[in-house]
């Protein structure tokens, strides 16, 4: 493999890397409209029986695609 080929190569990988980073902040992070805590609010309406006032499967869609496409990303890593 040329020094251009390796170069190539883990520019690839630091743009999957990051990647995976940005889309795990967009599970986690407090600011995220998918972030972890719109499913604690949403079990706290649900202990105060009141209704959620958030749409329950566009956030678990939007998450699973999330959690895939990490998983995707993943396994291209291990081929790299």
């Amino acid at each position: 493999m040329t020094y251009e080929e390796e170069m190539k190569q883990e520019e690839i990988r630091r743009q999957k890397e990051q990647e995976i980073i940005d889309l795990q902040a967009k599970l986690s992070s407090h600011t995220s409209e998918y972030g972890d805590w719109k499913m604690l609010k949403a079990q706290e309406y649900a202990i105060l029986n009141k209704p959620v006032p958030y749409n329950m499967d566009d956030y678990h869609q939007v998450r699973e695609e999330t959690r895939a496409r990490i998983n995707e990303l993943q396994e291209e890593l291990k081929q790299l």
